[in-house]
């Protein structure tokens, strides 16, 4: 797999937790065997990943929202835009340049009053 190089992994090094994965997907890659690196579950690192970028942008609003600078995030968007339970348009004025997707749920009765 490295074409006859030779790598050096320091185990005992202190950020050795921060840039590897799992210690059994690093000795999958180290012995080659590339079936079982494609087979493995990555699920609790993303999920540990998740938790942790939900965590940060939690507290980047929070200093946004206390020093009152207007913020909007591409999550807050998406929620906005294809959400039922928040309305899809503003009425603060704040995102009057932004355009909404328009949900049409088959409740609209077009009356032809305008």
């Amino acid at each position: 797999m490295a074409a006859n190089e030779v790598y050096l992994v320091a185990y005992d090094h202190p950020d050795h937790n921060e840039f590897v994965v799992n210690d059994d997907l690093l000795k999958m890659v180290i012995k080659g065997q590339q079936t079982k690196v494609l087979e493995f579950d990555f699920k609790e690192g993303q999920n540990i990943v998740k938790k942790l970028v939900a965590e940060e942008l939690a507290e980047v609003k929070a200093i946004l929202d206390f020093k009152q600078i207007p913020h909007n995030f591409e999550e807050d968007r998406l929620q906005r835009e294809y959400s039922y339970f928040y309305p899809n348009r503003e009425f603060t004025g704040k995102y009057e340049n932004e355009k909404f997707k328009k949900v049409d749920d088959g409740t609209f009765v077009d009356n032809g009053y305008r």
